[in-house]
């Protein structure tokens, strides 16, 4: 392992590690998309799980999930999206609205694996990998986000151990997020 990867890899964990995940997002596109199209998708499904766990007016009180992802192409060269996330100010999830956010993932886009994480640091070191195989890495914190957590995941309660596999579809109504 080269040095510089190792200590890229490293950064990239202690900055994951310093905020409160709750939330692992497997999101796979099933047919060839360009990178743009793909982004806009992501954004266009970002904005629709915060409308639905915020209000419509998610923006204007500057409250949104954040987010870590990592992309990679497959080997049928098709997008792959590792994402893990926190809502701040919000308590968890239900599994009622994962599902939700399943089936909307599979009618924007394709497959998905959405789950709650029990082990924070295995999915931190699991995203931090694609620096060594040529994947992107993104995430939306900012400065002030880092006031809002400095002790990480310790002592965060485990959610279980299950996993939702979204693969049947579903509609959904525009509500002000880009038009896909």
């Amino acid at each position: 392992m080269n040095k510089e990867y190792e200590r890229i890899h490293d950064g990239w964990m202690e900055l994951i590690l310093r905020y409160p995940w709750y939330y692992f997002f497997t999101l796979t596109f099933r047919d060839t998309v360009h990178p743009e199209q793909a982004e806009k998708a992501f954004k266009y499904f970002l904005c629709e799980i915060n409308k639905r766990l915020y209000g419509a007016s998610w923006r204007h009180h500057r409250l949104q999930m954040k987010y870590f992802i990592a992309i990679e192409r497959q080997r049928r060269q098709v997008i792959h999206f590792h994402v893990i996330l926190y809502t701040p100010k919000r308590p968890l999830m239900t599994w009622i609205q994962l599902a939700g956010f399943a089936m909307l993932w599979w009618k924007i886009a394709g497959f998905n694996k959405l789950e709650f994480i029990r082990d924070v640091e295995n999915v931190a070191d699991y995203c931090s990998k694609y620096v060594y195989k040529g994947g992107e890495l993104y995430t939306n914190l900012t400065k002030k986000d880092s006031r809002l957590s400095t002790t990480g995941n310790n002592g965060r309660q485990n959610v279980g151990n299950n996993v939702l596999t979204g693969d049947a579809g579903a509609t959904t109504s525009d509500r002000g997020c880009p038009v896909m």
